[in-house]
């Protein structure tokens, strides 16, 4: 009768398998897609409109009698309201500001408008801590 051996073959070492990740991001982090400057045309405080409207009512006021000088009060004060307004627009100059937009790392964008140059320059990594945005 023969004899037969068996063997184990050598117990072979796998490692565990690791369940994939997804990296980090940051909801918070974003870089920076551009900053430019950008002139904002400046509002109306309604000063020029009030005061416009006042002239144009004392003008229209002189004009005609009766009806036709009510007719003529509110066509003067609704024109010089008008252009008071126009006025007023025009000589206060247009606004300044640094708009920059910001690319976020959990998706989407974000501009912000600065009254100063922020000092960042495009691709520079920025993140939003305490409602204010800073270099990271």
């Amino acid at each position: 009768m023969e004899k037969r051996v068996y063997v184990t073959p050598p117990a072979q070492s796998y490692a565990a398998p690791v369940a994939y990740q997804a990296p980090a991001y940051c909801n918070n982090c974003g870089v920076v897609q551009s900053v430019r400057r950008v002139s904002l045309p400046a509002g109306s405080s309604g000063v020029g409109a009030v005061t416009g409207a006042v002239v144009g009512g004392i003008i229209g006021n002189q004009i005609g009698g009766g009806d036709g000088r009510k007719i003529a009060t509110v066509a003067g004060v609704v024109a010089g309201g008008i252009i008071g307004d126009a006025i007023e627009r025009d000589h206060s100059g247009n606004q300044v500001v640094y708009e920059t937009r910001i690319k976020m790392e959990g998706g989407g964008e974000q501009t912000m408008r600065y009254a100063q140059h922020p000092g960042w320059r495009q691709g520079q990594a920025v993140v939003s801590a305490n409602g204010a945005w800073h270099s990271r």
